[in-house]
C-alpha cells in the first residue's frame, strides 16, 4: 500500500536550503505517481533490489543494485559507493569462493549482505562420477564414434571397460573452457581435476545391446570400479518415424542450433539416439536431430517409403501468399534458407529425385513476389529448389504438406498507401502477469515499465497510419510466448516487434554495459533489427549495444518480421533515469516509429 503524504510534512525551508534535493523532487514530480510516492513513502535510508541476503553466487564477481533514499553518503564495506540523482546505484563486488560478507550504510541505516561462492574443494575426490561421459544412453551404428570423458586426479590411470574391450582414457590437454552468457565467453574457473577421454569408433565386431561400461581407476596401488548407469546399444537396422506436430523443433545435433522446423506427418528414418533425442537421417551425409516425443514410431515398417519423384512444379498465390506447390508420393523432410543477396528462398527436399519437365505459372495472376523457380539434384537424394524473389525484402515464409504435396508459401509485402498505413504491426510488451521480468534498481518490475513504453508506441504508429495489436493492454495479462506469436499470426501481421528492458547476470558490469540493442532470428529480420537500433540509438541518445542474432521465441517465427527490442537497462542508473521519464518514453517510441519508416522506405544500415 502506498502512503501519502501530506504537503504540510514538506519541510519548505529545508527545501530552498537544498538545491539538490529540490532538483530531485522536480524530477520525481515528472514521474508516474505511485512511483514518485513510493520515494516518499519509503522510510529507509536505502533500498537493495539485488543480491538478497544469503545469495548463492557461483561467480568471481557479482554487483549490488539499488535506491539511496537518505542522498547522504553511501558506503559499501567503509568504501563510498556514489549514485545518481534519483539515487539509483549500482556497484560491482569481487566475490571470493566460500563466505563473503558486505555491509551497506547510510544516514542511520546498515544492512550485512551475507554472499556465498560455492568452494568447490576436489582434494580428496579421486574420481568425479558426475562427470562422466556419455551422460545418456545411446544408440549407435557401425562407424559412429563414442566419446567417453571423465574428470579424475592429474596422472590417474583410468581405463575404459564394456563387455570385452578395455582401453585406456588419455588426458585431454591444451584445453581452455569458455562459460557463455548473454552471448559473452569468458575463461571457466580451473579446478584441481584433469579430464581424460576417449574416443572410440564403433567397428561391425561391436555387439552391445543395452550394455553399461565402467570406468576404472588406477593409482596409488588403489583400484576402484566407477559403473555408469547409461548403456550403449548398436542399431543393426534404422527406425522410421513419422513427425506429431506442426513446428516439430529440429536441431543439428543432440543439444545444438535449431534449423528448419518440420510440418506434421513427415517420414523420416532414425539411425540413432542419445537419451531422448533421436538422430535423423536426411541423407547419409547429413544428420539433424529430433526429441522422441515429437516422433511416431507407429507405421509399419513394411509400407514405409521415404522417397519422392516429383515431376512438377506450380507457382500460384492468393490473397495473402504467393506459392509453390510439388506434388510428391510422400511426405519427405525439407530446409529452407534465406538469402536477401540475391533475393532468394532455397528449399532442399531429402528423399526427392527430379524428373521435372514443367514449371507452371498461374493463369490471369500477376506475381508480384516470385521471380522464377531453378531446380538442381545436388546428390541422388537431395533435390534443391531456388526461389528467385523480387525486391529486396522478404516479409515471411512458411512450408506445409497437404495431400502430399509440399507447399511452399512466401507473404506478400503490404500494400502501403502513405507513412504507415496499409501496415499491420503487432506490438509485444515483453512479460506480464505473474512474469515480472527483470527488477530496476527502483523496484520497478520490467513488465511494467515495458507496457508504459509500449502504449506510448501504440498511440503513435496508430497516429502515422498503420494497423496496430497489442499481445496485452495491462499488467495483468500474461500470454504464452508461442500464443503471443500465434496472436500476430492470427492477426495477419505483418511485423511483430517485442519490446524489453535488459538486464545482465552475475559476473558482468552494469556500469558499462548498457544500452540499447535489437536481436534478430530469421535473416529476413536483420535489416528491420538494424533500422530500430539505429534510429532508437540516434534519437535517445542511450549506447550502442548492438544488433544481434539470438534464438528467441519471439523472432524464431520465419511467417512474419519479427524482431525483440531492449530498450535500456534498468539495472544502469543512468539508463533507468530515462526509462521511467514520460517524456523520455516518448522519445523512444518516436525512434520505434522512424526506424520501421526507414526500413519501409529501404534505408540500410551496416549494423
Amino acid at each position: 500500500m502506498i502512503q501519502v503524504i501530506k504537503a504540510k510534512s514538506i519541510n519548505m525551508p529545508v527545501l530552498k536550503k537544498n538545491k539538490i534535493f529540490l532538483l530531485i523532487l522536480m524530477i520525481i514530480l515528472s514521474l508516474p505517481i505511485e512511483l514518485a510516492l513510493a520515494q516518499f513513502a519509503q522510510t529507509k535510508a536505502f533500498l537493495i533490489v539485488y543480491p538478497i541476503n544469503n545469495s548463492l553466487i557461483n561467480s568471481p564477481t557479482s554487483f549490488i543494485l539499488g535506491t539511496c533514499y537518505s542522498h547522504k553518503p553511501l558506503f559499501l564495506n567503509n568504501k563510498p559507493v556514489p549514485y545518481n540523482i534519483l539515487g539509483f546505484f549500482a556497484t560491482v563486488i569481487d566475490l571470493k569462493k566460500g563466505n563473503n560478507s558486505f555491509n551497506l550504510k547510510s544516514a542511520n541505516d546498515s544492512v550485512t549482505l551475507l554472499i556465498n561462492r560455492p568452494l568447490a574443494d576436489t582434494t580428496n575426490i579421486v574420481l568425479d562420477p558426475n562427470s562422466i561421459q556419455p551422460k545418456n544412453n545411446l544408440g549407435v551404428k557401425c562407424g559412429d564414434t563414442i566419446h567417453f570423458a571423465v574428470k579424475a586426479k592429474a596422472n590417474s590411470n583410468l581405463t575404459l571397460k564394456i563387455k570385452n574391450l578395455s582401453l585406456n582414457l588419455s588426458p585431454k590437454i591444451n584445453r581452455i573452457k569458455f562459460d557463455t552468457q548473454y552471448g559473452l565467453s569468458r575463461l571457466a574457473d580451473n579446478n584441481q581435476l584433469s579430464e581424460y577421454i576417449l574416443d572410440y569408433k564403433i567397428t561391425k565386431d561391436d555387439n552391445f545391446n543395452q550394455d553399461n561400461f565402467n570406468i576404472i581407476f588406477n593409482n596409488d596401488d588403489k583400484q576402484k570400479a566407477f559403473i555408469s548407469s547409461n548403456t550403449i546399444t548398436v542399431l543393426d537396422n534404422d527406425l522410421n518415424a513419422t513427425t506429431k506436430s506442426d513446428n516439430t523443433v529440429v536441431r543439428t545435433s543432440e543439444t545444438g542450433s535449431r534449423t528448419t522446423p518440420l510440418s506434421k506427418n513427415i517420414q523420416v528414418i532414425v539411425d540413432g539416439y542419445n537419451g531422448d533425442n533421436y538422430r535423423i537421417k536426411y541423407t547419409e551425409q547429413k544428420h539433424v536431430w529430433i526429441n522422441k516425443t515429437d516422433l511416431d514410431f507407429s507405421l509399419n515398417n513394411k509400407y514405409f517409403v521415404n522417397t519422392a519423384i516429383p515431376r512438377t512444379i506450380n507457382i500460384d498465390s492468393n490473397q495473402n501468399f504467393e506459392f509453390i506447390k510439388i506434388p510428391l508420393e510422400n511426405n519427405l523432410p525439407y530446409e529452407i534458407t534465406q538469402k536477401l543477396n540475391p533475393n532468394e528462398l532455397v528449399v532442399n527436399i531429402y528423399g526427392a529425385k527430379a524428373n521435372i519437365e514443367w514449371i507452371t505459372t498461374p493463369q490471369n495472376k500477376c506475381l508480384r513476389l516470385i521471380n522464377f523457380v531453378t531446380f538442381n539434384q545436388t546428390d541422388d537424394s537431395t533435390l534443391k529448389l531456388t526461389l528467385s524473389l523480387k525486391g529486396h525484402q522478404q516479409w515471411g515464409y512458411f512450408a506445409q504438406y497437404s495431400q502430399n504435396c509440399l507447399y511452399v508459401f512466401c507473404k506478400k509485402p503490404p500494400q502501403i498507401l502513405s507513412d504507415l498505413q496499409g501496415l499491420k504491426i503487432c506490438i509485444d510488451p515483453g512479460h506480464g502477469g505473474s512474469e515480472k521480468g527483470a527488477i530496476g534498481l527502483s523496484g520497478i518490475k520490467e513488465s511494467r515499465l515495458n507496457l508504459d513504453i509500449a502504449q506510448k508506441v501504440i498511440m503513435l504508429l496508430k497516429q502515422h497510419g498503420a494497423t496496430v495489436y497489442s499481445t496485452r493492454t495491462d499488467n495483468k495479462t500474461y500470454l504464452d510466448l508461442y500464443d503471443r506469436v500465434n496472436y500476430a499470426l492470427e492477426h495477419n501481421s505483418d511485423m511483430l516487434i517485442s519490446i524489453h528492458n535488459n538486464s545482465l547476470p552475475d559476473g558482468r558490469n552494469p556500469l558499462t554495459e548498457h544500452g540499447t540493442s535489437t536481436y534478430w532470428y530469421q535473416i529476413q529480420s536483420l535489416n528491420l533489427a538494424r533500422s530500430l537500433k539505429h534510429s532508437l540509438v540516434k534519437t535517445i541518445n542511450l549506447p550502442d549495444y548492438g544488433t544481434r542474432y539470438q534464438s528467441l521465441a519471439l523472432n524464431r517465427t520465419s511467417n512474419i518480421l519479427a524482431v525483440l527490442v531492449e530498450v535500456g537497462f534498468v539495472i544502469n542508473p543512468d539508463d533507468l533515469t530515462k526509462l521511467i521519464n514520460p517524456g523520455f518514453q516518448d522519445k523512444i517510441a518516436l525512434g520505434i516509429y522512424q526506424g520501421i519508416y526507414d526500413y519501409i522506405k529501404g534505408t540500410t544500415h551496416d549494423k
